[in-house]
């Protein structure tokens, strides 16, 4: 070889080796040719083939370089006989589809396996992954895992969980959950493993949990059932996802968690056909969905993952609402960039209204148009734009380690150049779709229109234009008036009005400051049938009882999310003295009042109504409507027939005193009513003062279970004292579910099951009295039978302190202590119970100074629910023998350190766990 042609070799090694490492050659380039030419010379794929080609023979690639890595490894076993079977379910997907190749679950059905991880061996059930075809069709293909529940454990305390491909679930959708994490959604464990089966590594791959029981709750979301659409494609609608069939009750499926059927297809039925968000939003956990439309913004999927049977729900039997399971597939496209006014076109109007599609779903195309959900909305989007630049991080870190993998590995049909590819554009889109949604939230104008209606008369019109609130800080109007005007009254649309007096400023105009009239009001745009902005003005009158002019205005706005005021250049006003002034649920509390008019009674101020003392016979089911909070005068006697039941959605305020009790029973011996309960929106409050209640149950109505005699469920505060709760024969005397709590000298004995349960309390419990026998001799107004599985007082998932209370005869456990709570029980006695305290599920229990007399048990530890740890029990100062103490393997048992010391004036303070967390504690052995 001439010198000549060995320069023109090197220069074209050069050459070819500059332009393989071009992206811009090997990817860009090749898909924009495809795109134009309809695929016609297939240079996409003929360049991946070439990559993927260089990868295998890279020896810095392949099997041995992820191996490296210090990942899980899973080896899952495959007879011949399960591979056939996957092989034959794929060729059945292939000859049975219409239109598109899917698997149907009809199809695609669990297998027995088992499955290593280390040296950890799991009897599970495996299938393919997925209803669209990419997870199957090619050699590499994702699974399904079910792990049996008579495994010893589970997979860091995971039952199920899927086996993504890299190609489609990446570092991007770990990102993306972990936004959702910060948000407080519920989100799966996502990490990646390397997958072999019979010993052969398949390469790598993502795992990521499945929706399902155990990840629900040990998120403390129990009682929560999963309802989605039929997945099945095998219909002629143009899009895979969405028929106009999808909302029929034989197209939903339920996954009944709760094992209650309580309605959750009505709810769900009466969901889709409400219309407005005064609706809705009694139906829905409002601010869960509005988390997840922010979070929906920033990783932008064209509406793909609210299409039809990808939208999972979740509905609490508690609350009787939905909320809704983020996904991540498809994330982080780009949001339209010609015009940020788009995002809510964006949000509420998927690919299916834009023509890519046949249908849309019309329940976020209504909460999009809602103004009071887009409010909620654009907080939590603003909340994540203020720490963009930490998203970013957060985005680089995830996949600066996940990109290492995806490049390593060279079992994907994509190369690793292709992918990275891929994400680096992913990382564009969200750099841009913040940018996108900070102009959106940053925008803001507002305009002025005041109109002489008559010469004693303004009409005032003012008009945002703005995505987010306006606060009005300042609005002063000079005045003219040949007669002296001392004051001028403003009133809006409700009549509302407020005086506001003159004044005379330093350049001799005559001066009216009426800004405390807006300061309470926040203003944005509406939006349309299409979702593009609509006026939403706000109209007020400005009289006086002179003749007067408005010469002038002056005002002040400011965004409430940035808190920068609005310039005055995008501050519009306009007087004119010429033009006429433009004028433009369920049930009502009148049909309620009307329905109810021998009740006694009476419409109070500010949503309340008053019971007047007195006897009465409640024949029917008494549902008040949202949003009233009731009051219930002392001597009140209200006697409820058989399974009815009186419901509050509101707080409830009852004034029984010691000589005058209100008293709540069943109308008929033996005959038990329902509950009286009350169901609150978190920000409601309960006061309840001498209440005796007795001869009810549970009830299930408008979606809800009521468990308990007396339900009171999602306030902002509870507080129960010198009542007496007794005689009733559901799972509960009194059950609580999410409040602040105070529980005080109050009596609960003789209920079916439980006395007490408290759900995601927080609170105290303090000197009250427990006990499973009658105080009443010869009771006979309902028979309530011992029950061996009956507990005092039972906690999941909440932070209690529990003093001077009393607990006795329980053939089961004096205090159940479960779920994750965290417990402090200080100063109780404790006589003849089978346990007087078990701590169970990654609780948390503080003992000290209570009494132990004739009990079997003084203090039993185990784990009942494996998605929980074994339950830790701190014994500060008590002496119990080893022979009272009943407690599992993996259960904690520890003492105070002997150089330790615990203030007794300490016990009570409100943050003593804080303290007790800090202190030095020795595990007995």
């Amino acid at each position: 070889m001439s010198f000549k042609q060995k320069i023109l070799t090197i220069l074209s090694i050069v050459v070819a080796t500059i332009l393989y490492n071009s992206d811009s050659v090997m990817i860009t380039m090749p898909w924009k040719i495809d795109s134009e030419t309809n695929d016609k010379f297939k240079l996409y794929e003929k360049s991946n083939r070439l990559m993927k080609i260089v990868d295998d023979i890279n020896p810095l690639k392949g099997e041995r370089a992820l191996n490296s890595f210090d990942l899980p490894v899973i080896n899952i076993t495959m007879k011949h006989k399960l591979m056939s079977d996957m092989v034959q379910r794929v060729m059945q997907a292939k000859s049975s589809q219409l239109y598109r190749l899917y698997m149907s679950d009809h199809i695609n059905l669990y297998k027995k396996t088992t499955m290593y991880i280390g040296r950890e061996k799991y009897k599970v059930k495996i299938k393919l992954h997925g209803t669209d075809f990419p997870n199957f069709i090619d050699d590499k293909k994702a699974f399904s895992i079910k792990i049996k529940s008579k495994n010893r454990s589970f997979y860091r305390g995971m039952r199920r969980f899927n086996l993504l491909l890299p190609d489609s679930y990446n570092g991007i959708s770990i990102f993306s959950n972990k936004i959702a994490s910060r948000l407080n959604l519920l989100t799966p464990q996502s990490f990646p493993v390397i997958l072999k089966i019979n010993g052969v590594s398949q390469g790598l791959y993502f795992l990521e949990e499945k929706l399902g029981k155990e990840l629900l709750e040990k998120n403390g979301l129990s009682g929560v059932d999963i309802v989605k659409r039929s997945d099945e494609w095998n219909h002629q609608s143009n899009s895979n996802h969405m028929t106009i069939f999808q909302d029929l009750d034989s197209n939903l499926e339920i996954n009944y968690i709760s094992k209650k059927n309580i309605g959750q297809k009505e709810q769900y039925s009466k969901l889709m056909r409400s219309v407005q968000f005064n609706d809705i939003k009694h139906l829905i956990d409002v601010d869960t969905f509005a988390k997840h439309e922010a979070l929906r913004a920033i990783s932008y999927d064209a509406g793909h993952s609210i299409l039809g049977d990808n939208i999972k729900f979740l509905y609490n039997t508690s609350s009787g609402r939905f909320s809704i399971y983020y996904r991540t597939e498809n994330s982080l496209k780009a949001l339209p960039t010609y015009n940020f006014k788009t995002i809510d076109r964006a949000m509420g109007l998927s690919e299916a209204s834009q023509g890519v599609y046949s249908t849309k779903d019309d329940l976020f195309y209504r909460l999009t148009k809602s103004n009071e959900f887009r409010e909620m909305r654009n907080q939590y989007l603003w909340e994540l734009i203020e720490k963009k630049d930490e998203l970013l991080e957060m985005f680089e870190s995830i996949n600066s380690e996940n990109n290492r993998l995806i490049l390593t590995d060279t079992t994907n049909e994509l190369s690793g150049r292709f992918s990275l590819s891929v994400i680096n554009g992913k990382r564009k889109n969200l750099i841009s779709n913040m940018n996108i949604i900070e102009n959106y939230i940053k925008y803001g104008r507002i305009f002025i229109d005041l109109k002489l209606i008559d010469k004693k008369r303004h009409q005032l019109t003012i008009n945002p234009d703005s995505n987010v609130g306006l606060k009005i800080d300042k609005f002063s109007i000079d005045l003219d008036s040949k007669e002296k005007i001392d004051s001028v009254y403003v009133i809006d649309e409700n009549n509302k009005s407020m005086e506001f007096s003159t004044f005379l400023k330093k350049d001799g105009n005559i001066t009216a400051d009426i800004s405390d009239f807006f300061k309470e009001t926040n203003y944005m745009l509406s939006l349309d049938e299409k979702l593009e902005p609509k006026l939403n003005p706000k109209h007020y009158k400005i009289v006086s009882n002179v003749e007067f002019k408005i010469k002038n205005v002056e005002i002040n706005s400011t965004n409430i999310l940035t808190g920068k005021k609005l310039s005055k250049i995008n501050t519009y006003t306009s007087i004119n003295s010429d033009l006429d002034l433009y004028r433009d649920h369920d049930i009502s509390i009148d049909e309620f009042l009307s329905k109810n008019n021998n009740l006694g009674l009476i419409k109070g101020y500010n949503n309340t109504l008053k019971w007047s003392k007195g006897n009465y016979k409640i024949l029917e089911d008494m549902v008040f409507p949202f949003g009233y909070d009731l009051i219930i005068e002392k001597g009140t006697l209200i006697e409820i027939a058989e399974g009815k039941s009186v419901i509050v959605y509101g707080g409830v305020d009852i004034r029984g005193t010691e000589e005058e009790p209100v008293i709540v029973r069943n109308s008929e011996k033996n005959r038990p009513f329902g509950t009286f309960s009350s169901i609150g929106d978190g920000e409601t409050e309960c006061r309840v003062n001498h209440l005796e209640i007795y001869g009810g149950s549970e009830t299930f109505i408008n979606g809800v279970h009521l468990s308990g005699a007396l339900a009171l469920y999602n306030h902002k505060r509870v507080e129960l004292k010198d009542s007496y709760i007794h005689h009733n024969s559901a799972d509960d005397g009194l059950n609580i579910k999410n409040a602040n709590i105070l529980l005080e000298r109050n009596i609960f004995n003789a209920n079916m099951a439980d006395q007490v349960d408290l759900d995601f309390c927080k609170g105290v419990v303090r000197d009250n009295r427990f006990m499973e026998k009658s105080l009443i001799k010869n009771f006979d107004r309902v028979t309530i039978p011992m029950d061996s599985n009956g507990d005092g007082l039972d906690f999941s998932g909440s932070e209690i302190l529990v003093n001077n209370n009393h607990f006795s005869n329980f053939l089961d456990k004096g205090i159940s202590i479960g779920e994750n709570t965290l417990a402090l029980i200080n100063g109780n006695s404790f006589r003849n119970n089978r346990s007087a305290i078990t701590a169970k599920d990654e609780s948390k229990v503080y003992l000290y100074s209570n009494s132990y007399i004739d009990n079997n048990i003084s203090i039993e530890m185990y784990q009942k629910k494996k998605i929980f740890k074994h339950p830790s029990v701190f014994n500060i100062n008590e002496k119990t023998p080893s022979s009272k103490i009943k407690k599992t393997v993996q259960s904690h048992y520890y003492k105070l350190d002997i150089n330790q010391t615990i203030e007794e004036e300490s016990m009570n303070g409100v943050d003593i766990f804080k303290k007790l967390d800090k202190k030095v504690w020795i595990e007995y052995e």
